[in-house]
């Protein structure tokens, strides 16, 4: 078994924090099942409630097996 942590933070357009969650999710997956997750990627979803403006999205995803590391940083804009 692997357990997978997400870590989402929003940082407003001056680089201050604003929101973000720690989630784990844990994984029992037969060898298939684990090479597809890896070819195909995992699909999280986080909600936050924003005020309108321009944001920083940062992601942060670790395994516990191996330690590794996976980070997306994103802009968006909340009209």
């Amino acid at each position: 078994m692997s357990t997978l942590t997400f870590a989402a933070g929003i940082y407003d357009s001056h680089g201050t924090w604003v929101t973000g969650e720690q989630k784990h999710t844990d994984l029992k997956l037969q060898d298939s099942q684990l090479q597809d997750m890896r070819a195909k990627g995992v699909d999280v979803r986080d909600s936050f409630q924003l005020k309108p403006g321009e944001y920083l999205l940062r992601e942060v995803v670790q395994n516990s097996e191996d330690r590794r590391l996976a980070t997306l940083n994103r802009d968006i804009q909340v009209p």
